[in-house]
C-alpha cells in the first residue's frame, strides 16, 4: 500500500506488521488522511521524498520477531508461489520448522535473488540485497527491519503490534474505544486455509532458540520476548 499521512503523521509500512489495520484506522479516524502513490510499497523508508515528511512525524509498525515469523509462513503458504519459496528456504521442505531454520539461518543454497516471501524485489537490486543478507550474519527479520526502517532507526516512533490499539489512540489522540470500534484486520482472517490457530504451538524450545540468536541485536534494541505484550504500546522514540 502506499503512503498514508495526517496532517501531522506519517504512516510506513513493514510487512506483517498490523499495516491494514493502521490504513483502516488513519482512513476512518482522520479527516486529514491522505493516501500518497508513489513510494513504492515495503521499500526503504530513506526512499520516501523528504517534501512528503515536511512537518509530519513518520512512524511504523512492528512485531516482536516469533510471531512475525509464524505470519509470514501463514501469508506464504496461502499460495503456490509462497509454497515454492517456503520450499526454497526450507531446502527442498515447505515445514514451518523447515522454512524457520532457513530465515535464521540464511545460506546460499536456501537464498535465492527472489528471497523476500512478501517482496519483489526490482531486478537489478537482487544481487546487492541477497549479499546484504547472507553477509549479515542475522536473521530475515533483521533483514526485513533494516531494509525498509534503516539501521538507525529512521522512524521516530514504532508502535508494537500487540498493543496497536492504545497506540494508534495515543497517536491520533483520541479515546481508545474510538479506535477499538473499527475493524481490524488481523490474524490472517483474509487467509483462513493457511491461518495458524495457536502460532506458539507450532514452535519448539529451540525452534524459539533460533529465533532469539538470530535477532539478537534488535530484541536488545526494542526488548522482545516471544509472543509478548509489550510493555507500552510506544517500543520506540527517537
Amino acid at each position: 500500500m502506499a503512503l498514508h499521512t495526517t496532517h501531522d503523521l506519517a504512516y510506513w509500512h513493514m510487512p506483517k506488521t498490523g499495516g491494514m489495520s493502521v490504513y483502516r484506522i488513519l482512513r476512518e479516524i482522520s479527516p486529514t488522511c491522505t493516501v500518497i502513490n508513489g513510494p513504492r510499497r515495503h521499500s526503504p523508508a530513506d526512499e520516501i521524498p523528504p517534501e512528503l515528511l515536511k512537518g509530519k512525524t513518520l512512524f511504523g509498525t512492528a512485531r516482536d520477531p516469533w510471531s512475525w515469523y509464524a505470519s509470514l509462513y501463514q501469508h506464504a503458504s496461502g499460495g503456490v508461489e509462497g509454497q515454492e519459496k517456503l520450499k526454497k528456504w526450507g531446502n527442498g521442505d515447505s515445514s514451518f520448522e523447515a522454512a524457520l531454520y532457513g530465515w535464521t539461518h540464511p545460506s546460499e543454497e536456501r537464498v535465492d535473488n527472489q528471497f523476500g516471501v512478501v517482496w519483489a524485489f526490482l531486478e537489478e537490486k537482487t544481487p546487492a540485497l541477497r549479499q546484504k543478507l547472507l553477509e549479515s550474519r542475522q536473521g530475515l527479520y533483521t533483514w526485513a527491519f533494516d531494509y525498509v526502517y534503516g539501521n538507525p532507526i529512521r522512524p521516530h516512533i514504532l508502535i508494537d503490534t500487540s498493543r496497536l490499539t492504545e497506540g494508534m489512540a495515543n497517536l491520533l489522540k483520541v479515546p481508545i474505544s474510538q479506535v477499538e470500534g473499527i475493524t481490524m484486520q488481523n490474524l490472517a482472517t483474509h487467509r483462513p486455509k493457511s491461518a495458524f490457530v495457536d502460532p506458539q504451538k507450532k514452535y519448539t524450545d529451540e525452534m524459539r532458540e533460533w529465533v532469539r540468536n538470530a535477532e539478537r541485536q534488535l530484541i536488545g534494541t526494542l526488548g522482545f520476548e516471544p509472543f509478548w505484550r509489550a510493555p507500552t504500546p510506544l517500543i520506540w522514540i527517537g
